[in-house]
């Protein structure tokens, strides 16, 4: 099979250009399947018997990444720390708003028609 145009002398002009592509694409499949290790290991949950960060209770844990903020004669430093919480302390993924009904929406009208809201 031929690639490129032989007529204007251009084949090996486009073959540099797909070997240079091949040799990309095997290199950047190399470098994910090596980050896929690496991620595969630090998203395991740790469990272990510690103190609760939130309760103070030594129980079963799991840890997990939090944000804490803090301040110091004005300044502001943002840290992101490694906790473990109990399964009752454990912070739970925000629900999703549940949508309003046609009902719901002309009432707030209503309300909003007459200056209640």
């Amino acid at each position: 099979m031929q690639r490129g145009n032989n007529e204007l002398g251009t084949s090996g002009f486009h073959d540099k250009f797909y070997r240079k592509n091949q040799a990309l694409s095997r290199a950047y499949d190399i470098d994910n399947r090596d980050k896929v290790k690496s991620k595969d290991g630090k998203t395991e949950s740790k469990t272990s018997t510690v103190a609760c960060h939130k309760c103070k209770q030594v129980k079963l844990c799991t840890g997990t990444y939090i944000m804490e903020t803090g301040h110091f004669d004005g300044a502001v430093s943002v840290s992101k720390n490694f906790v473990f919480f109990c399964a009752d302390c454990a912070p739970r993924k925000k629900q999703a708003e549940v949508a309003l009904s046609t009902k719901q929406i002309s009432a707030l009208l209503r309300g909003a028609k007459k200056g209640r809201v």
